[in-house]
């Protein structure tokens, strides 16, 4: 993992834990299609924007999709996800009664 990966992992981990104190850290990073435990964190790379000058970069930003699995909305673990600086909220939904909150970083 990239440093910057890792300090974002880190981060998410260090949500879990203030969720739950006691619980067991589910953050994954390109989670797999099973085995995952909830509630869950699991967030991927999604896309680069590059600034240009020069007929060259200068900046390259890396963005991360993260999206927040929980049993239980009333308990939600994405209210501390939400309140990250850059964060943005992209979607809401239930899949196999779960509640998934979707948002994307700049990380």
């Amino acid at each position: 993992m990239a440093s910057r990966q890792l300090e974002l992992h880190a981060l998410l981990v260090n949500a879990m834990l203030l969720y739950d104190p006691l619980g067991e850290e589910h953050v994954y990073f390109q989670a797999p299609e099973k085995g995952m435990k909830y509630p869950a964190i699991k967030y991927s790379k999604s896309e680069k924007r590059n600034k240009s000058a020069n007929n060259g970069v200068y900046n390259q930003q890396q963005y991360y999709d993260i999206i927040v699995i929980e049993h239980d909305p009333d308990k939600p673990l994405s209210d501390i996800i939400s309140k990250f600086p850059g964060i943005r909220w992209n979607a809401g939904y239930i899949m196999d009664n779960l509640y998934h909150e979707k948002y994307t970083i700049y990380f």
